[in-house]
């Protein structure tokens, strides 16, 4: 009687075993799809909002220039730090006085503008940033590298590489 009773309660364990995984994994989805629509929401607001860069964690922005539109005149490519540590920070990309582009915040963040590596005067620029850091986490172990190009009145990520 009592393996009768002990194996049709493995199956209900089982059962509800999985129940709660699959709503642990719902819950991590929910998680993660609130998280990414609070930072496009942040974002958006930098662009509605028009808000200039500011100094953070001690750290203030660094700013280049160049026509990253094709337009013939400059926009200013700013590094926004976001952290204190490993670099941290956000590009924007202001014409005009206007932010019409914000990068994620990534670690050890660059930007190049056109002229060091963007060909041929089209518009666009160079995103670098450290990807994965080695076992410590105090070396950067992959970089990546994201090709902006501007079409249509839009700037358009073209390529992403990884190096190690």
């Amino acid at each position: 009687m009592r393996k009768l009773i002990r194996f049709k309660c493995v199956p209900v364990i089982v059962l509800l075993l999985l129940s709660l995984a699959s709503y642990f994994k719902e819950q991590e989805k929910n998680r993660l799809l609130i998280s990414a629509n609070q930072a496009l929401s942040d974002k958006n607001e930098t662009l509605a909002l028009n808000l200039a860069p500011t100094c953070n964690f001690g750290q203030c922005p660094t700013y280049k220039s160049g026509d990253t539109d094709g337009d013939g005149d400059s926009e200013s490519l700013v590094v926004v730090p976001v952290s204190m540590t490993k670099g941290g920070g956000e590009v924007w990309i202001i014409d005009e006085g206007k932010v019409v582009f914000k990068s994620d915040g990534q670690a050890n963040i660059s930007v190049k503008a056109p002229g060091y590596e963007v060909v041929n005067n089209e518009g666009g620029f160079i995103i670098t940033y450290t990807k994965e850091y080695d076992g410590t986490g105090l070396r950067p172990k992959t970089w990546a590298t994201e090709e902006w190009k501007y079409e249509k009145g839009n700037y358009m990520l073209k390529r992403t590489t990884f190096d190690e």
